[in-house]
């Protein structure tokens, strides 16, 4: 649809933070300061992994699906609340529609 168009979807992918109750208890288990090291050594890893992914997918699409335009203007992975995220994102980027999908 965004094809017909000329626009280009924008992704977000948000990971959720542990609750504050279960980063206490991993906090008490590990340390503070094991945990918070360990967190901002791999938090950007798993962020880029995950961005890295999404992008491999959209590429395999364009390609399998070569009758239908699937041309993504960018891919962002963050860490948060979800609806905070979204709607952060959707107020920065100027978003006229917002297309949600849900797994679990």
């Amino acid at each position: 649809m965004a094809g017909c168009f000329g626009a280009g979807p924008t992704v977000l992918h948000v990971l959720e933070e542990l609750s504050p109750n279960a980063a206490a208890m991993v906090g008490d288990i590990l340390g503070e300061e094991r945990w918070k090291d360990l967190r901002n050594k791999n938090e950007d890893q798993v962020v880029q992994s995950i961005k890295d992914s999404i992008e491999k997918f959209c590429d395999d699409m364009e390609h399998k699906l070569q009758e239908c335009s699937f041309i993504i203007d960018k891919v962002i992975v963050e860490i948060g609340h979800p609806v905070d995220r979204i709607i952060r994102q959707a107020k920065k980027n100027n978003c006229d529609m917002i297309i949600m999908g849900s797994h679990g």
